[in-house]
């Protein structure tokens, strides 16, 4: 069809389909705005809930829309289920475990960080989380995304490619899955029980250090602090430890 007979075939067309037709058109289109907007609301829904959880996923994934799509279909799996709390004598009889995971670190990091996966994989278990996928941990992001980002990304630098990983690096993959822990089951027993000491350096600060001593020393003599003299300067003293008057420190006045 030259253009001279598709110009007279538009002419003949009725406005009425025009009007239709650019209806339709206008329809799609703000269809499709709408579907975008959905999706980035959806998808800035999950990033501020989920937070870590959600960066974990998409990295596991390989794109935000995967990330989005697995988070729906973990959201609508963790609904259809109920988690509950531990009886007291369940907590006394996992925080005794614990404290033996604890106390054996010393002698074997690598054994006790091991340990503390399986222990928090039957934690995660008991409490009612679906397993059914081989990973206990997985839904656990759905109630406690900050912790179980923690607790991955310390045992990630705790996974060492060397046969002998970092002790450092080891310990903080141990106080990220004891925080892991006491998210699930409590940060106490129920008789309070105090941490084990062989466990007692692994919970203490890593930015603490002594502060160095700043200053002049303090100078003592047998009687006590030695006090400056009458101008700030440091007084003499004698052999037999008494202050020396300023003729013997050559300061003469006339």
């Amino acid at each position: 069809m030259d253009p001279d007979q598709l110009s007279s075939v538009l002419a003949d067309v009725d406005p009425l389909v025009w009007l239709i037709a650019g209806a339709v058109l206008l329809l799609l289109v703000v269809g499709l705005l709408a579907v975008l907007i959905r999706r980035r609301r959806r998808r800035q829904r999950l990033r501020d809930h989920y937070g870590a959880e959600y960066d974990h996923t998409a990295r596991r994934a390989g794109s935000p829309r995967r990330a989005d799509q697995d988070l729906l279909a973990r959201e609508e799996r963790r609904r259809s289920y109920e988690v509950r709390e531990f009886e007291a004598g369940e907590r006394e009889r996992f925080h005794g475990r614990w404290e033996a995971l604890q106390a054996s670190f010393v002698d074997g990091p690598q054994a006790a960080l091991q340990g503390a996966d399986a222990l928090l994989g039957e934690v995660a278990e008991t409490k009612g989380y679906d397993a059914s996928d081989g990973d206990p941990l997985r839904d656990v992001g759905m109630d406690h995304p900050l912790a179980l980002d923690r607790y991955r990304a310390a045992r990630a630098d705790g996974t060492h490619e060397s046969d002998r990983p970092d002790t450092e690096l080891l310990r903080q993959a141990m106080l990220g899955a004891r925080e892991l822990f006491e998210t699930l089951v409590g940060r106490e027993r129920p008789e309070a029980a105090s941490a084990s000491a062989a466990f007692s350096d692994l919970v203490e600060d890593d930015a603490r250090v002594e502060e160095a001593p700043t200053g002049t020393p303090e100078r003592t003599g047998d009687d006590g602090p030695l006090a400056e003299g009458p101008t700030g300067e440091m007084p003499l003293y004698g052999p037999d430890g008494r202050p020396l008057g300023r003729e013997a420190s050559g300061d003469h006045r006339r």
